[in-house]
C-alpha cells in the first residue's frame, strides 16, 4: 500500500525546532507553519504535543 499525503512522519528534531519558532520568536502558528513548510494543523498538533496550549498562539490581526 502507498504512502499517502497523512502518512509523512516528521522526525522529533523537526518537530522540535518547528515548535521552538512558535515559542521563540512568537510567530502564530500559521506563519510558523509556512515557515517551515507544514500545515496549520500539523504545526497546531505539535504544539499541543509539547505541552503547550494552543490558544496561547492563535491567530492575530495584524
Amino acid at each position: 500500500m502507498g504512502r499517502g499525503r497523512g502518512d509523512f512522519r516528521y522526525d522529533d528534531a523537526f518537530r522540535s525546532e518547528a515548535v521552538s519558532i512558535v515559542v521563540d520568536r512568537k510567530l502564530t502558528l500559521r506563519k510558523a507553519a509556512a515557515e517551515v513548510g507544514v500545515s496549520y494543523e500539523a504545526q497546531r498538533r505539535w504544539i499541543e504535543l509539547s505541552g503547550l496550549k494552543a490558544a496561547d498562539h492563535t491567530e492575530k490581526s495584524d
